[in-house]
């Protein structure tokens, strides 16, 4: 099953809140082959860190590209990419009592930015 069915199966997140994260994947892709390289992904968050001001350690980005590319092929796919979401709403699910739609939806936003 894939893991954008189970969120909806598991009524963690509606269909258009998936379609949301996938047109943000697409933003993040490099190229028209709809993955994510370990430099592309590198690039985008130390852009982000410049505008926010952060500090920007190159290790520990490194350590979530390869956290997030769960079939390890280099790359981060759509599939990795809403898994990796997947299980993240799980562990807030879980820690947090009776998350609405509106809360998750405003963790991913947060988690994101």
């Amino acid at each position: 099953m894939l893991a954008e069915e189970k969120i909806i199966q598991e009524n963690l997140l509606g269909r258009e809140h998936i379609d949301e994260m996938y047109h943000l994947f697409v933003v993040l892709c490099d190229d028209n082959k709809f993955n994510i390289n370990p430099l592309n992904f590198l690039t985008t968050f130390q852009i982000l860190h410049d505008k926010k001001n952060f500090s920007f350690d190159k290790d520990y980005w490194n350590q979530m590209f390869m956290h997030i590319d769960y079939d390890k092929d280099g790359v981060i796919t759509f599939q990795d990419f809403i898994r990796f979401l997947y299980f993240n709403i799980k562990i807030v699910a879980g820690e947090i009592e009776k998350h609405s739609q509106i809360k998750i939806k405003y963790y991913l936003h947060y988690l994101v930015l």
